[in-house]
C-alpha cells in the first residue's frame, strides 16, 4: 500500500511539474480509468460460480428486517453521511439560489431522493 501511495504521489508531482498543459491528459486518464477497472471487476464477478444466486439474494427483499430498529438507525446514519451535513457544500450551493427559492421543498426533495 505504501508503494502505491508513493507511485500516486510521483504521478501527481510529475503532473504538477509539467504544468497546466499536461493536467488535461492526466484528468482524462484519472477520470476514465476507475470506470474501466470497475467494468473489469463486474465482468469478473459475473463469471464467478454462484454469481446469479448472489444477485438474486441481494435483490430479494427481507421484509421482516424492516421491523428491526437497528436497521432504521443504520439507514438514518447512512442518509446523514450521504447528505454531507455540516461540510459546507450545501452552503456553497445555496449561495446560487434565488432570493425567493423554496428551500423547504428543496431540503425535502434532496433528503427523500437520498434515502
Amino acid at each position: 500500500m505504501t508503494l502505491s501511495l508513493l507511485v500516486a504521489w510521483i504521478i501527481v508531482c510529475l503532473a504538477v511539474i509539467k504544468g497546466i498543459a499536461s493536467s488535461g491528459k492526466v484528468m482524462y486518464f484519472s477520470s476514465l480509468f476507475p470506470y474501466v477497472v470497475l467494468f473489469c471487476f463486474l465482468v469478473r464477478g459475473l463469471m464467478l460460480k454462484g454469481s446469479v444466486d448472489g444477485i438474486a439474494h441481494m435483490f430479494t427483499p427481507k421484509l421482516e428486517k424492516m421491523l428491526e430498529p437497528q436497521v432504521w438507525r443504520e439507514a438514518a446514519t447512512q442518509v446523514f453521511f450521504a447528505l454531507g451535513l455540516g461540510f459546507g457544500g450545501v452552503i456553497a450551493f445555496s449561495s446560487y439560489n434565488k432570493i425567493d427559492n423554496n428551500c423547504h421543498f428543496d431540503a425535502v426533495l434532496v433528503s427523500s431522493s437520498t434515502s
